[in-house]
């Protein structure tokens, strides 16, 4: 029995890399005409950007978000991010981006 237990002890060790803390370093908040220019940028290039968001509840809580602008018809007030390989998007608000950079891909 102790063997059976620590073989599904160690079937779930994967975790812990998800509950740990790996909050993304907080960056100095980007000037407005500074975050328009690099998604404007991104959305005409179609380059793929990182963009670091602030948690509405906790300052300082940064949330990052990686992937390439889309545009979302029916609300203009929100950023639409996929990621590079399509299965996750992302809604962003414009007023919680803190930061923009763009994102380099080994082999691109």
């Amino acid at each position: 029995m102790g063997k059976n237990s620590a073989a599904k002890l160690s079937a779930f060790s994967f975790l812990s890399n998800f509950l740990t803390d790996n909050s993304p370093t907080v960056l100095p908040q980007m000037p407005t005409e500074q975050i328009i220019y690099f998604l404007n940028q991104a959305y005409i290039k179609s380059t793929s950007i990182t963009i670091q968001t602030t948690d509405r509840m906790d300052s300082s809580v940064c949330h990052e978000y990686t992937g390439k602008l889309i545009t979302s018809p029916e609300d203009q007030s929100k950023i639409v991010l996929s990621t590079l390989d399509k299965k996750t998007m992302s809604i962003i608000k414009p007023n919680e981006i803190r930061y923009v950079r763009l994102t380099h891909h080994a082999g691109r």
